[in-house]
């Protein structure tokens, strides 16, 4: 649905920080509430660690989840992946690596779930499973404030356009006639390069767009031909249980009002999705 959050994506995120982070290093992070001597059935989730929700993430990913000007993690899937975890009667552990490495740690077995505004495509479905979508995003393209020769998919033609790699974005540049589409592991490199004129444009999800367009002097162009995505969270294939116990879970949060909460916390609207 094009343009559905067009004004909040705007005016969301005034005051976020975003820092690099350690995108390259697997840091563990635990959130201050533990959830004490459960007795879940979590042996049979097939968990990394028993007891315990491990995440990994890409911390560079605002708003999803980035670390703030203390280095502590933060965001909306962030808060999301905590509110899911409790309601399972487990702790939530939190890694980080590259965004390209993500599904590769996953299914290294090093982590239990991605949670981190993943699109759910064909292409990750054949090695990964997704739990059900609770809110969906917009492909978008983001230029310096000053641009004025792109306006719509249609004008990357001949243009240098950045991405992040291993995502529908790059797979979409290579459908266009672009001069170069270069691939950024962490999305401020790539703006900042777009900011310093070394690219002309960025393609990147509506959410983090939307961050960039309000913090760093950019705007954000919606385009009907850009396609849209659900967003998920993904689990190994080898844990089914995992997945329906998530599933169980935000069905839970969103009957509950939980999920509505975070994202109007974090948007000041409801962007979860009914279905």
């Amino acid at each position: 649905m094009k343009k559905k959050y067009v004004g909040f994506i705007v005016g969301a995120m005034v005051g976020a920080m975003l820092l690099g982070g350690c995108a390259n290093e697997e840091v563990t992070e635990k959130t201050t509430e533990t959830v004490a001597d459960s007795e879940t059935a979590s042996d049979d989730y097939g968990l990394v660690e028993d007891g315990k929700l491990t995440f990994v993430v890409d911390d560079t990913v605002v708003p999803c989840v980035y670390r703030d000007e203390n280095g502590n993690l933060e965001g909306f899937e962030y808060d999301c992946g905590n509110a899911i975890a409790e309601r399972l009667d487990l702790e939530p552990v939190w890694l980080s690596n590259s965004w390209e490495n993500l599904i590769t740690t996953l299914q290294s077995g090093k982590a239990d779930a991605i949670c981190d505004g993943m699109y759910v495509t064909d292409k990750r479905k054949e090695v990964v499973d997704f739990c059900d979508s609770y809110y969906n995003m917009d492909m978008v393209i983001v230029v310096d404030e000053n641009e004025e020769d792109i306006n719509s998919s249609q004008d990357l033609i001949n243009k240098i356009v950045g991405s992040q790699p291993a995502c529908p974005e790059a797979e979409y540049l290579k459908t266009i006639d672009v001069t170069e589409a270069v691939e950024y592991s962490k999305i401020p490199d790539g703006i900042l390069d777009l900011k310093n004129g070394r690219i002309d444009a960025f393609l990147t999800e509506s959410l983090s767009g939307g961050y960039y367009a309000k913090n760093t002097e950019c705007k954000v162009i919606f385009d009907e031909e850009l396609p849209s995505f659900d967003v998920g969270i993904a689990t190994n294939k080898e844990c089914p249980e995992l997945t329906e116990a998530i599933n169980t879970a935000i069905k839970e949060l969103k009957d509950d009002g939980t999920l509505s909460e975070i994202s109007e916390k974090w948007f000041g609207m409801d962007i979860i999705s009914e279905n």
